[in-house]
């Protein structure tokens, strides 16, 4: 594939759509980590109106999506990011964080935050994040895989 094709980002609005997403996070979050019980189709604040869901895609060829959550106040939550694993080391995860930036930007938002995999915390180390508790609820039952993260967008 060739590196040089530009990344399309595409609202999730249509089944179509939601069909890909879903596929996407079932086979990156949780087939490929032997977790594929814990996968629920509908996740809740996918369809908040405060909350935004995008396909990526790679000369037509969908690679990778994210959603980011509006939360009331100052911040913005990246949420169920996925990229295929045939399209990792192209930097696409990092184009779509900085999509995702970009969008809570424009919205006043001062901060990013997340709940990053154990073996996402480097990556989003790169991207400016430091380890942070943002929201101890919002992590409760998965403490022990994740860890919260922030990114100041002053």
């Amino acid at each position: 594939m060739d590196k040089t094709l530009e990344l399309e980002l595409i609202r999730v609005e249509t089944l179509a759509d939601w069909e890909i997403c879903r596929s996407i996070r079932k086979a990156e979050l949780h087939d490929a980590r032997g977790r594929s019980d814990m996968y629920v189709e509908n996740k809740t604040g996918d369809h908040d109106v405060c909350n935004e869901t995008y396909i990526a895609r790679l000369g037509g060829v969908p690679v990778g999506t994210i959603r980011s959550d509006y939360i009331a106040g100052s911040r913005c939550c990246i949420r169920q990011m996925a990229v295929v694993a045939d399209y990792h080391g192209r930097s696409i995860g990092s184009r779509l964080v900085s999509f995702v930036e970009k969008r809570a930007r424009i919205a006043n938002k001062r901060m990013l935050v997340v709940n990053a995999a154990l073996s996402a915390v480097g990556f989003y180390e790169r991207l400016g994040f430091i380890a942070s508790v943002w929201d101890a609820d919002d992590i409760r039952g998965y403490e022990n895989e994740a860890i919260q993260m922030i990114k100041s967008l002053a």
